[in-house]
């Protein structure tokens, strides 16, 4: 079932809470596995969205902080991805919230970049270094579109954000993000969303996620999901 059914289904009913504080735990559960079975490897993180409602609880950063604990990672191994929706309520509280996370050491990302309200402003008073831009941009292929594309990753990087585009699905899309400056990307390009089992044995054979060739392109770094 797409996110885009349980979830709205799940705010409405009042169970994203719930929802929300056992996806992190299950996440910082399998990542604290896969960092003690890859030792070695490249440095692991987990991104977890966090809902509207959750960022409206009180007791999130308790929350999150036990949860790292409980679970033995580091928080700075931690990104939380909101979204512009989720500050419409009161940006205020959620601000102070969110320097708090920052505070500790979690990563906060702002997702589904450019599709929300007062991007500009959010992107000013976050405490983000993280910027993940919406796939409708990427897919834009109208040169108006990718002129618009273009500009958002150059203001992200100005800012000193990490960039990523989201939803890439061909190698000449991923060589043209470079070219834009953009930093990582991820989209069906390199893998469907995969279940931890299918990801594991991916990390045994080293983590290599390279697309079919085309045309000897060379595709740019994945971010991590």
């Amino acid at each position: 079932i797409s996110p885009a059914v349980f979830v709205p289904l799940a705010e409405a009913t009042g169970l994203i809470g719930r929802i929300g504080a056992w996806v992190l735990e299950r996440s910082c559960t399998q990542l604290a596995t896969w960092q003690r079975d890859f030792p070695d490897g490249f440095p692991l993180t987990v991104e977890v969205n966090l809902a509207t409602e959750q960022l409206a609880d009180p007791g999130l950063v308790a929350q999150v902080l036990a949860t790292a604990q409980s679970t033995g990672i580091d928080t700075t191994a931690l990104v939380l991805e909101i979204t512009e929706s989720s500050l419409v309520g009161d940006i205020d509280t959620a601000l102070s919230r969110l320097g708090q996370l920052s505070a500790l050491g979690v990563k906060i990302a702002l997702d589904d970049f450019g599709t929300g309200y007062s991007s500009l402003t959010y992107l000013r008073r976050l405490p983000a270094t993280i910027l993940k831009i919406d796939q409708s941009f990427v897919q834009d292929e109208t040169d108006q579109g990718q002129a618009l594309l273009r500009s958002i990753v150059a203001l992200g990087a100005g800012q000193g954000l990490q960039i990523i585009c989201e939803g890439i699905e061909r190698t000449d899309q991923a060589e043209q993000l470079r070219t834009f400056g953009c930093h990582l990307g991820q989209g069906h390009l390199w893998a469907p969303a995969l279940p931890a089992d299918q990801i594991t044995e991916i990390m045994r054979r080293g983590g290599r996620m390279a697309p079919v060739p085309t045309q000897g392109r060379v595709p740019m770094q994945r971010g991590s999901q």
